[in-house]
């Protein structure tokens, strides 16, 4: 299941506006500091669904999209 789950996250990562955004979010902000936060939240998100936790899954992944939402912002 995990398997599937990261794929289809890929996916949608791979689509352009998303790359073009994320790029330059990711340029302004401390990468080791930052890709260690996302993958401590993605294991999470990945654990509670795998645990079929139907609370604890999108408190984690609000938790993790809104400074995603938040650095994103700021390119606008």
């Amino acid at each position: 299941m995990r398997i599937g789950f990261l794929n289809y996250l890929s996916s949608v990562r791979l689509r352009v506006v998303w790359l073009r955004e994320w790029e330059r979010t990711y340029r302004r902000i401390e990468t080791l500091a930052f890709q260690t936060l996302h993958s401590d939240q993605h294991e999470r998100i990945v654990d509670v669904i795998e645990q079929r936790d139907a609370e604890g899954a999108p408190v984690f992944m609000t938790e993790h999209l809104e400074p995603i939402k938040a650095n994103m912002s700021e390119n606008l």
